[in-house]
């Protein structure tokens, strides 16, 4: 299977420059984008991409009723044809916001509900549509003083929020962590705990109501088909595409930025194994590749170490939680303020059958596990990821419309980014065409000549000495009878 990354460039209106924001799918080619920081102040802006036309719209000026705070870190949730805004950060007070606002789609109009019971602060959390339930399942992160690991429900008909009596070994409190629902199941994967960033993932039967910790199933047997997970992290995606999930970017310890790309297979519950690659800069400019590219293999065939931006910026969430400062909370969830043409398909996978089994011999800072005694029959041949991926990032987006995973704005360190590119699942087979050298062409127009009798080597050298000499005369004339004419010219103009 191949991947390929493209950048979605803007054919009309601007793209806002922000992090901590959602970007919710709301047809077949659009999307919704709320709110977000952009350094300097919250955002309640709204804006349409069509990823089809790949063209921008606000849409704050076109909507009815009160609109939601300026906010960060809140969900988006769209059920039923309506957009459920929940949470985040506004700016001020001591803890997160704990308001709902509807948007109906429909007529582009605000609402703020009247419950008879509220969920409470949430910044950083989660919030997940099951259809079955029609309710959304909210993991609830942080509320401005301690991280948590509760599970409350929002039943959509009745308006009424409920906590789950859950079963099992629920997730350790956390927030800035991912999420996504497959079928009958919610996943989570990594976030921060207050003390460490994580990389583990948990599962929620929702017909069950019990979780179960992935890790839970492994033994000594099954660790090298289980693959190996990405480094520990938070602020990264993750979006569910059919039945796989893809994880990018995040942040990691030390104010490192993220810019790989992870698959992970819920049936399964293993990672895959992909093998990226990159084009250089000077094949990106000109989109002619060269023979040399650089090669990104993870789990078990990498062949370079993530990259990463390493920045001077205080770590946030590496400090102490005191949780009495207005913005002690914004600091440790919210993690972007910490952070700072390809080969033709078949020509990469070429190289891949070369290169892949080299790359298992070599060092990768994401293995957890061996693979030497693995039964390598028993895995799937590797991912290919082609093209120049959106780079190191955090509090980003990553929204699937319709085979298209889209990726938008985020942070890495001081910068804030509105660029946004598309991650192909089923991109359509490029042709590869090569011609042959003029010293190929000319070899293969004499090959007759040099090994037919009929031309004895000495006829066969006077022959293109004679040619060469010829030429040569030629160019010699016509040079000076430029030069002639060039003199006559000049004295006639004297």
């Amino acid at each position: 299977m191949c991947l390929r990354w493209e950048p979605l460039r803007s054919s009309a209106g601007a793209a806002p420059a922000v992090k901590n924001h959602t970007a919710t799918a709301v047809s077949g080619h659009e999307l919704l984008v709320f709110g977000g920081y952009d350094g300097r102040r919250n955002h309640n802006s709204l804006h349409l991409l069509d990823v089809s036309r790949r063209t921008w719209r606000e849409l704050s000026h076109e909507t009815q009723g009160q609109a939601p705070a300026g906010r960060n870190g809140h969900t988006a949730t769209l059920a039923e044809r309506k957009l459920f805004v929940l949470g985040g950060w506004l700016g001020s007070g001591p803890l997160a916001a704990a308001d709902l606002h509807v948007l109906h789609l429909d007529s582009l109009t605000w609402e703020e509900p009247t419950l008879e019971q509220e969920l409470g602060p949430c910044n950083m959390h989660t919030a997940d549509y099951v259809p079955r339930l029609r309710s959304i399942l909210v993991f609830r992160g942080g509320d401005g003083r301690e991280y948590l690991n509760d599970l409350h429900a929002l039943q959509i008909d009745s308006m009424t929020w409920t906590r789950v009596a859950t079963r099992g070994r629920a997730p350790a409190p956390r927030a800035n962590h991912s999420s996504a629902l497959v079928g009958d199941t919610l996943l989570v994967f990594g976030g921060w705990d207050g003390r460490q960033r994580l990389n583990d993932v948990h599962v929620f039967d929702t017909r069950t109501m019990a979780w179960s910790a992935v890790d839970d199933s492994y033994n000594v047997d099954t660790m090298g088909q289980a693959g190996c997970p990405p480094l520990p992290r938070a602020g990264m995606t993750m979006a569910r595409h059919h039945d796989r999930l893809f994880i990018f970017g995040g942040s990691g310890p030390s104010a490192k930025c993220y810019d790989d790309l992870h698959v992970y297979d819920p049936y399964r519950l293993q990672w895959m194994e992909t093998v990226e690659v990159i084009p250089t800069e000077a094949e990106s400019e000109s989109q002619k590749p060269e023979p040399r590219q650089r090669f990104r293999a993870s789990h078990g065939r990498r062949l370079s170490q993530p990259r990463w931006d390493i920045y001077e910026d205080d770590d946030q969430q590496d400090r102490s939680w005191s949780g009495d400062d207005a913005n002690e909370f914004n600091e440790h969830l919210d993690s972007g303020e910490e952070l700072e043409g390809a080969y033709s398909d078949g020509e990469a996978m070429m190289v891949v059958q070369g290169f892949a089994n080299a790359a298992c011999d070599a060092a990768n800072p994401n293995d957890m596990c061996e693979f030497t005694d693995a039964d390598t029959s028993k895995r799937e041949e590797p991912l290919l990821i082609v093209g120049r991926s959106p780079g190191r990032r955090a509090g980003h987006t990553c929204t699937v419309v319709d085979r298209l995973l889209v990726v938008f704005g985020g942070s890495c360190g001081a910068d804030y980014l509105n660029d946004c590119f598309a991650l192909d699942t089923d991109p359509p087979p490029r042709a590869a065409v090569s011609l042959p050298s003029p010293a190929r062409m000319l070899r293969h127009a004499l090959a007759h000549y040099v090994d037919n009798e009929e031309f004895a080597d000495i006829s066969f050298v006077r022959y293109f000495f004679f040619l060469f000499m010829t030429g040569v005369v030629m160019s010699t004339s016509w040079l000076t009878i430029c030069f002639f004419v060039s003199l006559d010219s000049s004295l006639k103009a004297g």
